[in-house]
C-alpha cells in the first residue's frame, strides 16, 4: 500500500496542476497551494499535538498502561475539537480580509474567499480525524494510514473533475473537493479506530490535566518546531505572490509542486521509521535506532540521487512537456529548488529520533529562529532587491539546508551518542546525483531541447545508467549490509540483478 500511495501522489501531482492551469489560468492556480499554506499555519498546533499523542500513546500501549492511553486519547480529542473551532473562526477572518494578505487576480476575489474557507474547514475536519488515526499508528498499521492517503487523493481529484465538468471551473470547487475528501477520510479513520483499538472510547470524563500537561510538554515544543518549518518552507510562496504578483506566484507554485511531490514520496517511505524507532526506544535498543537512522538516511540519499539528478538536468524540457513551452524558462528555478533535496531529505529519519527521545525543545527553538531569519531575508529580497524569484528561492534553500543537514543531523547524533560519521555516508549519493545531473544536462544541451518522446528515451537511458551506479553502491559498507538485511527479498533481488 505504501507503493500505491506513492504512485497515486506522483500521478495526481503530475496531472492535476496542468489540468487546473488549463481550466483557470496560472495566476488563479497559484492561489490553490497558497490556500493550503494558510490552513497549514492554523493547523500546525494540532499536528504538533498529534506527534506527542502518537509517541506517548504508543509507549503506553506497548508498556501495558491502557488506562493511561485512554486518558491521553480523550484529552487529545478534547483539545483538537477546541482547536478546530478556533481554526474556523480564523478562516472566516482571513476570507473577509483576504486581499490584505495575498494578491488576488482581478475578478476572482469572491471565488478565492470560498476556496480559503472550504479548504480551512477541510483542514479542521482533518485535524479532528487525525486523533482517530492514532489507532493505526500505535498498532503499526501504516498500510492503513497510506490507504487513507490514497482515499483522500482519489476523492479530491474525482470531485474536482466532476465539479469542473458539471458546474464549470472555479476556485470554490477546489475548496469543496478539499472539504469532502477530509470528511471521507474521517469516516475511514473512525471505522478502523473502533476495529483496531476497542479499548479507546470517547469519554470526556477521562480527560485529565496530567495527560494534557504530558502532551503539551512535548507538543508545545513540537508546535514551535512546526511553526519554524513552515516559515522556512512555505513563506516564499506567499512572498512571491504578495510582492511579485499573482502571475509570478503561479509560476513559483508550479515549481513548488515538484518539490512537494518529491517531499511526499520521501515522507511516504520515511514515515515507516516513526513507529519502528519509537518501539526501539521503548525497548531501549539504541544500537538499532542508530542503524535505522544512519542506514535509512544513506539509502534515501542514494534512492533520491537518480530521479533528482534527472529532474535537474532535464528541468526545462520537463516543464515544457508538462505544461507547455512558455514555461521552459522556469527550468533554472526548478533545478535550484530540487538540487538540495538529495541531501536535505536524507535527514528525514532523524526527525523520528527527536520525537522518540522527547528531545524537541532545542530543535524547536533553533528551527523557529531560522524560520524568522528566513522570513526577514525573503521579504527583503522580494521588496528591496532585483533578484526576484531566484533570490527568494536561494535564501530558502540555504537556510533550509543549514537547518536540516547542519543542525538537525549534529543534534540528533549527539542525542544518540553516535558521533558525526553520517556525512561520509552521503558521499556516494552525492556522486551519483552529480553524475546523473551532468549527464542529463549534456544530453539536453546537445539536442537543443527535447520533445516528449526524446525526453522519455533520454530519461530511460540516463536513469538506467544511474540506477546501475546505485545498485553497485547501495549494499556497500556496514550500513549497506544493514539495508541488505532489512530490505524485502523481492526488492533485494531486483537490485542484485542490476
Amino acid at each position: 500500500m505504501n507503493v500505491v500511495a506513492i504512485v497515486c501522489n506522483v500521478f495526481v501531482g503530475l496531472w492535476l496542476a496542468p489540468f487546473l492551469i488549463r481550466s483557470m489560468g496560472v495566476a488563479a492556480y497559484g492561489l490553490v497551494p497558497l490556500a493550503m499554506v494558510f490552513s497549514e499555519y492554523v493547523s500546525i498546533v494540532a499536528q504538533s499535538f498529534n506527534a506527542s499523542v502518537n509517541r506517548n500513546l504508543t509507549v503506553s500501549f506497548r508498556q501495558g498502561r491502557v488506562r493511561e492511553a485512554v486518558g491521553i486519547f480523550n484529552s487529545s480529542f478534547a483539545v483538537l475539537v477546541a482547536l478546530g473551532v478556533v481554526q474556523v473562526i480564523g478562516a472566516v477572518f482571513l476570507a473577509v480580509h483576504l486581499e490584505s494578505f495575498v494578491s488576488v487576480p482581478d475578478g476572482l476575489a469572491s471565488d478565492a474567499c470560498w476556496l480559503f474557507v472550504f479548504t480551512a474547514i477541510g483542514f479542521t475536519v482533518s485535524l479532528i480525524s487525525s486523533v482517530f488515526s492514532v489507532s493505526m499508528y500505535s498498532s503499526n498499521r501504516l498500510d492503513l494510514m497510506r490507504m487513507a492517503d490514497v482515499l483522500r487523493i482519489l476523492t479530491r481529484v474525482g470531485l474536482i473533475v466532476g465539479l469542473f465538468s458539471f458546474g464549470g471551473a472555479s476556485l470554490a470547487a477546489v475548496g469543496v473537493a478539499n472539504l469532502v475528501a477530509s470528511v471521507v477520510v474521517l469516516g475511514f479513520n473512525l471505522f478502523h479506530w473502533k476495529r483496531l483499538t476497542p479499548e479507546l472510547v470517547v469519554d470526556f470524563g477521562a480527560v485529565n490535566r496530567p495527560a494534557i500537561k504530558l502532551l503539551w510538554g512535548m507538543g508545545g515544543w513540537m508546535l514551535v518546531n512546526q511553526v519554524g518549518f513552515l516559515l522556512l518552507a512555505r513563506v516564499d510562496l506567499w512572498a512571491v505572490n504578495k510582492y511579485l504578483g499573482p502571475d509570478e506566484g503561479g509560476r513559483y507554485a508550479l515549481v513548488l509542486q515538484w518539490v512537494l511531490l518529491v517531499r511526499v514520496m520521501a515522507a511516504s517511505v520515511t514515515g515507516l521509521f516513526g513507529p519502528v524507532i519509537t518501539m526501539y526506544y521503548a525497548n531501549n535498543d539504541l544500537t538499532k535506532i542508530r542503524d535505522a537512522v544512519f542506514g535509512g538516511g544513506r539509502a534515501l540519499c542514494l534512492a533520491l540521487a537518480v530521479p533528482l539528478g534527472m529532474m535537474c538536468g532535464f528541468s526545462a524540457d520537463l516543464l515544457a512537456a508538462w505544461v507547455g513551452d512558455e514555461f521552459r524558462d522556469t527550468g533554472g528555478l526548478l533545478a535550484l529548488q530540487l538540487a538540495p533535496l538529495v541531501f536535505s531529505l536524507s535527514t528525514l529519519p532523524f526527525m523520528a529520533v527527536k520525537t522518540a527521545f522527547n528531545r524537541v525543545r532545542v530543535p524547536g527553538m533553533v528551527t523557529c529562529a531560522l524560520g524568522l531569519l528566513n522570513v526577514g531575508l525573503v521579504v527583503w529580497i522580494a521588496t528591496m532587491t532585483e533578484y526576484g524569484v531566484i533570490g527568494v528561492a536561494c535564501v530558502g534553500v540555504v537556510v533550509l539546508l543549514a537547518k536540516n543537514l547542519g543542525f538537525q543531523v549534529m543534534y540528533c547524533c549527539s542525542v544518540m551518542d553516535a558521533g558525526s560519521g553520517y556525512y561520509r555516508l552521503l558521499l556516494p549519493g552525492g556522486v551519483v546525483f552529480a553524475s546523473v545531473w551532468l549527464g542529463a544536462s549534456f544530453v539536453s544541451s546537445m539536442l537543443g531541447g527535447l520533445s516528449l518522446l526524446q525526453l522519455i528515451v533520454a530519461v530511460m537511458v540516463v536513469g538506467g545508467i544511474g540506477w546501475l551506479l546505485v545498485s553497485r553502491l547501495i549494499f556497500q559498507g556496514a550500513y549497506g549490509a544493514w539495508l541488505h538485511e532489512v530490505m524485502p527479498g523481492r526488492v533485494r533481488r531486483l537490485f542484485s540483478k542490476c
